[in-house]
């Protein structure tokens, strides 16, 4: 669910690598949710230019209906649950979730579960 998810909201050429680094689940987590969803084929993998193992995920035809059903209800409902937060609640959410974030991912870099550039990058 997670990974349509990412798909839905993102765009572009977004791997597994991406995944793994942006959703900070295993490696091995996100390999085999990819691979039932091309199994369910609700994802496809084409081949990203100027990289020979790196692979974009897209949704298809099938994954968009079946995210249209599922994930894109995830969505309004988060929409509507941060509108009756309010905005002051939601800024002082945002800034707490990213203080949260920036010390997890200090934490998995010292523990050897990212690399320390992806943190400098984001």
């Amino acid at each position: 669910m997670w990974v349509c998810y990412f798909l839905l909201v993102n765009s572009g050429d977004i791997t597994q690598q991406d995944l793994v680094e942006h959703l900070m689940f295993p490696k091995q987590t996100i390999h085999s949710s990819v691979k039932k969803l091309l199994a369910d084929q609700y994802v496809e993998v084409t081949a990203l230019p100027g990289s020979r193992k790196s692979k974009k995920l897209l949704l298809t035809e099938r994954g968009k209906h079946h995210t249209q059903l599922t994930v894109a209800k995830m969505l309004e409902a988060e929409k509507r649950a941060m509108k009756v937060m309010g905005q002051k609640e939601m800024q002082q959410y945002v800034d707490l979730q990213g203080a949260y974030l920036a010390l997890v991912k200090e934490e998995f870099a010292k523990a050897g579960l990212l690399p320390l550039k992806k943190l400098e990058d984001n």
